[in-house]
């Protein structure tokens, strides 16, 4: 079986995360962006189980983050790395396009109760 090239998950993760910082700088990335991209890679990299299908396995890690607690935006950081990874430095269809972003929690404003108006 020949060695897996750059453009497959199953490439060495450390020169697959080396490419990704590379585009990422080529597309000018602030250096939080970058990091948080590459963060969000390795933890899915390290948690794959390379047995079901990319689009089911992205899916799962992502409902996995949200049945951990984790905020929507958290959520939606890691599926923008993983579409970045996979269009940009795989050169791969993202199997996460059709994943949907979690809706942000909208939460209504505090309203002052009528004592405290008319403490200011």
């Amino acid at each position: 079986m020949p060695p897996p090239s750059d453009h497959t998950l199953e490439a060495d993760p450390v020169r697959l995360l080396s490419r990704m910082e590379e585009e990422m700088a080529l597309r000018g990335f602030a250096r939080a962006t970058k990091r948080l991209y590459l963060a969000h890679v390795r933890r899915f990299l390290k948690g794959r189980t390379r047995e079901p299908a990319p689009d089911q396995e992205v899916r799962r890690w992502l409902l996995s983050l949200i049945e951990a607690g984790h905020s929507h935006t958290y959520v939606g950081q890691a599926l923008s790395a993983l579409r970045f990874l996979y269009v940009h430095v795989l050169d791969q269809p993202a199997p996460v396009m059709h994943v949907p972003r979690p809706k942000k929690k909208r939460q209504l404003p505090r309203v002052l109760t009528a004592p405290v108006v008319k403490r200011f």
